[in-house]
């Protein structure tokens, strides 16, 4: 059986602050703020708003199109580790 951080993005490895991720449940990207056990703190890219907490097989790796979404929202360059972040 998967560990908890491989179903959530195909890596042995959990994710870390500023990785950025998608939420499966709403599909809304946000950037890891912490992780807690099994869950993660996402924040809003856009707008800013509350962060929200999600189980870490809830999150998925953004895709390009997401990514570049991302920066152009922002404004800045996210950083992403390998091709799954």
């Amino acid at each position: 059986m998967a560990t908890n951080a491989e179903s959530a993005s195909g890596r042995d490895e959990p994710p870390t602050t500023g990785d950025l991720l998608v939420d499966r449940r709403t599909g809304r990207p946000g950037c890891v703020v912490r992780v807690l056990d099994e869950y993660a703190r996402l924040r809003p890219l856009v707008g800013g708003g509350r962060p929200w907490i999600v189980p870490l097989p809830a999150v998925r790796p953004p895709t390009d199109d997401e990514r570049c979404a991302a920066v152009r929202h922002t404004g800045r360059v996210l950083i992403w580790r390998g091709e799954a972040w």
